[in-house]
């Protein structure tokens, strides 16, 4: 009994010591398995860790990347133009930041290059997009941010995107903010840049996009980066902070995790500090689990397997759930990149199979492509593209922009980056594609639009003026002669007037279309302005350019058009130059094709006329040309000056009554020496410059109105010419009653004096011309009267004062019996109409009694008073009044007939 007792004690000692042993091994087992577990989570987290924070560097860096392609591609905008309007900068925007794909960019600039006083340059703001908010950076001197100054210069320099220092900005919307800038330089039209010295010769400006640090930070740091690290970003070169973010701390239980990262891009490092909190999961708990499951593991061998079999589960679960972190990290930088818009493509450097592209590349270069069984090859079917991009593979990095030929998507315009980067050991191609499809064709539709006459279809001045400039380079090197044919149409302002300007459109779109089928591929058209057409033809011989010239007058002529329900035909007048000799300017073939023309209008219109040097009506033609600079220059250098020639009265005038006077225009020379009226008025309306004439009589004349004649403010009468061209202008009627208030002349002392031909262009707005100023107390005379075919039926139709009688009439009334009854009808006519008839051109002091006889009332001419110059002109001017052909005289402004003068110097 006692020995069973016993042998159940040691049993139960011995189970008791094993037990006790198999506790102590449980235990020391499951500490040593707690203590492995913990390393491993340590090492294990560490190297999470480490993947995330390697990870969000490279993010940064691509975000960086892309921003920088953003920037070229805006400096690619700068130099395929001649000329970048704002308009345009702001569309620019509108398509780089189509779908806020780079949410942190806060503006585009422009600054252009100016020269300083002390001879430096000075780079000023002249476009900004947005433009809401940002207008005060208008103007704006680089020089005022240093940090982003330092960039433009360092950009200038080596034509790389340069990443600014940060600088602080600020705008009415946001605030002041953290910012930087991608700087590129812009430089003049031509050949990119070879070296740093001649990059600054052409440097025109520079192109910047301007960044907020944080909100660019917030989204180059992946979020797991923003999630596990506290996060510490500055500007490496100057320490200044631009970017932190904290995460709450529950308080140390394990050391901190540090890690350092660096971002180098555009000539600057970001320094990333990552500090990562420990991980809030206990260690302890495992630890007492698995003391636990040794003490039970003795006890219940099946709760022991299965604590096992739980331990490894939840193990397995801790790590597929590390690895799908990772799985998901890289599927968000995938996504990342398939959301660009920019196609993105790996190739290996050596054998150049793709190893990895992106859906936008998938678009742009094929759905067929895949990675490891397609090649660079395929990707690009050009050959000379892919010897390009291979030899990146040696020289390291690469800018190419060219149209891209695909084998299956067509082709597409892009800016194309390749660099040569490290991947695993093995050098490998990163291959961007932006496209600037859009942006090429808007280039290319504004420079045919500006070459381009929107009407017709054809070049317009500016695209002729380029060829024309061309035949002529090609002549002067010794080509073959050119023709150069400058046609107008005749008449086409009636088809206006009478059709409406759409009906003068449409004719002038079906005779662009009759030139171009006269005319050979070789030969250029060209629409000049208005119903002028340019024409320069390859054959220029002679006898080619003139029997050209025949042909398109007759294809004119001989072309009825319907329009508006109406046939219409016109003729056209063509000047021809043949440009066969060295030296020629554009200027010069242009001016020559004019007067040519002209004098083809000249000679009865519907021809053509060859201008030749030597013929004395071209000769003629060219100097008359010269008028128009003489006389603008003869106003601005006060050279013009008025006479004035007395009117008197054949009636018993009221005593006291001052004088009555007509003005009268001069001119003189640079010298002082008198110009001939006859030289320079018949230019004046050939070429429009009437109306600019009239108006400085007019103000003249009333601004001095009581210097113009010695009897001063008791002038009684003050008689003005008007040419037909002033009188037919809407405007014209203010000009005069403006210039009346201003001065406080008496409208009644003024008459103005037009002719009959003055009228026929638009009677119904000439008679309301009249009214208006007859209204306020001013007085009309009827010049020149007899002259014309229906001087009497005028009588009827204009609200006249007074008549003048033409000085041809009065000349011959003691030899011409028909000069004397008209004369006679003229006075007695005017009389009863209560009107005054003044007779000019009173040569001799016989004939004011036989016009007394005959009705007259007042006369006018060299034997009753010879033209002076006015009071107000006689310190200014010395020089005797004018004397030619018996002491001829001018009006102040003649019609557009160009009258002849009148022996007595009356109008």
């Amino acid at each position: 009994m006692g020995n069973i007792v016993a042998d159940q004690s040691g049993s139960r000692m011995s189970a008791r010591v094993w037990s006790l042993v198999a506790l102590v091994l449980g235990l020391a087992l499951s500490a040593l398995v707690a203590h492995w577990q913990h390393g491993k989570l340590v090492e294990d987290r560490h190297m999470q860790l480490a993947r995330i924070a390697a990870r969000s560097a490279e993010t940064l860096n691509s975000e960086l990347a892309f921003a920088s392609q953003m920037i070229r591609s805006l400096q690619a905008a700068f130099l395929s133009a001649d000329r970048v309007s704002p308009r345009e900068f702001a569309t620019l925007h509108r398509i780089l930041d189509k779908d806020h794909f780079v949410p942190a960019l806060r503006l585009l600039e422009y600054a252009a290059r100016r020269t300083a006083p002390d001879g430096g340059s000075r780079y000023i703001t002249e476009m900004v997009a947005p433009a809401a908010g940002n207008d005060a950076l208008i103007g704006l001197d680089v020089s005022a941010r240093p940090n982003d100054l330092e960039a433009l210069h360092r950009s200038a320099g080596s034509d790389q995107p340069v990443l600014s220092a940060p600088f602080r900005h600020g705008d009415p919307i946001r605030g002041e903010w953290l910012a930087v800038s991608f700087r590129l330089p812009v430089f003049t039209r031509g050949a990119p840049p070879a070296t740093q010295d001649e990059r600054q010769d052409r440097l025109a400006g520079s192109v910047a996009a301007i960044f907020d640090v944080s909100a660019l930070l917030k989204v180059g740091l992946p979020p797991d980066v923003l999630a596990n690290f506290n996060v510490d970003v500055r500007d490496a070169q100057t320490g200044t902070m631009l970017f932190q973010s904290v995460i709450d701390d529950p308080g140390p239980r394990e050391p901190h995790i540090e890690l350092v990262e660096d971002v180098r891009f555009g000539e600057r490092i970001w320094r990333l500090h990552l500090t990562a909190m420990p991980s809030n999961t206990s260690r302890s708990t495992e630890a007492g689990l698995t003391l636990a499951i040794g003490l039970l593991a003795s006890v219940m061998m099946a709760l022991a397997v299965w604590s096992l079999i739980g331990m490894r589960q939840r193990a397995q679960r801790l790590a597929n759930k590390l690895a799908s972190q990772y799985q998901a990290s890289e599927t968000r930088f995938r996504a990342l990149n398939d959301l660009l818009p920019v196609a993105v493509a790996l190739v290996r450097a050596d054998d150049g199979r793709l190893d990895y592209i992106n859906d936008a590349g998938r678009r742009r270069f094929g759905q067929h492509l895949t990675p490891l069984l397609s090649t660079l090859d395929q990707l690009i079917d050009d050959p000379e593209m892919v010897r390009q991009v291979r030899s990146v593979a040696d020289t390291g990095q690469a800018l190419i922009e060219q149209t891209i030929h695909l084998g299956h998507a067509g082709g597409f315009w892009a800016s194309l980056s390749v660099t040569r980067v490290e991947l695993d050991g093995e050098y490998k191609l990163l291959m961007v594609a932006s496209d600037v499809s859009e942006l090429r064709e808007l280039t290319e539709r504004l420079r045919f639009q500006a070459m381009h006459d929107d009407l017709t279809g054809l070049n317009n001045r500016r695209g002729f003026d380029t060829e024309l400039d061309r035949a002529i380079a090609a002549v002067d090197a010794g080509g073959i002669p050119r023709a150069l044919l400058y046609l107008d149409l005749d008449q086409f302002k009636v088809v206006n007037d009478s059709s409406g300007h759409a009906a003068g459109d449409e004719l002038l779109i079906r005779i662009a279309a009759c030139l171009r089928d006269q005319l050979g591929p070789s030969d250029r058209l060209a629409r000049l302005g208005g119903d002028e057409f340019g024409i320069l033809l390859a054959d220029g011989r002679e006898a080619n350019a003139r029997a050209t010239a025949q042909r398109l007058c007759e294809v004119v002529a001989g072309n009825i058009h319907r329009l508006d329900q109406r046939s219409v035909a016109v003729t056209a007048s063509i000047g021809l130059v043949i440009l066969d000799e060295p030296g020629m300017t554009r200027g010069d073939a242009l001016s020559m094709a004019d007067t040519a023309c002209f004098l083809a209008k000249e000679h009865g219109r519907n021809r053509y006329y060859l201008y030749a040097e030597s013929d004395a009506e071209s000769a003629h033609r060219r100097s008359e040309m010269e008028w128009p600079g003489r006389i603008r220059q003869a106003m601005a250098d006060g050279r013009l000056s008025l006479d004035y020639q007395e009117i008197r009265s054949l009636r018993k005038e009221v005593t006291g009554a001052g004088a009555r006077v007509e003005v009268l225009l001069r001119m003189r020379d640079p010298s002082g020496t008198m110009i001939s009226p006859g030289n320079f008025i018949p230019a004046a309306e050939r070429f429009g410059l009437m109306p600019l004439l009239d108006k400085w009589v007019v103000e003249t004349a009333l601004s001095n109105f009581d210097r113009l004649h010695p009897d001063g403010p008791n002038l009684s009468s003050c008689s003005i010419n008007l040419s037909g061209a002033s009188v037919d202008s809407e405007g014209f009627a203010d000009v005069i009653i403006d210039a009346i208030e201003r001065h406080r002349v008496t409208p009644g002392k003024l008459c103005f004096e037009i002719t009959e031909t003055s009228a026929v262009g638009n009677l119904r707005r000439v008679q309301t011309f009249m009214r208006r100023l007859r209204a306020i107390g001013c007085r009309f005379a009827l010049d020149d009267f007899g002259v014309g075919m229906a001087s009497f039926g005028y009588l009827r139709q204009l609200p006249v004062d007074i008549i003048k009688i033409d000085g041809s009439f009065i000349r011959k009334i003691d030899t011409d019996p028909m000069s004397l009854a008209i004369v006679r009808a003229v006075a007695e006519i005017g009389h009863h109409a209560d009107l005054r008839v003044v007779a000019e051109s009173v040569d001799s002091v016989e004939l004011p009694a036989r016009l007394r006889m005959l009705g007259i009332d007042y006369v006018q001419g060299f034997a009753l008073h010879r033209p002076e110059p006015a009071v107000y002109c006689r310190d200014r001017f010395a020089a005797p009044p004018i004397e030619e052909e018996a002491g001829q005289g001018f009006d102040a402004v003649p019609d557009s007939t160009a009258r002849s003068p009148s022996p007595d110097g009356s109008g």
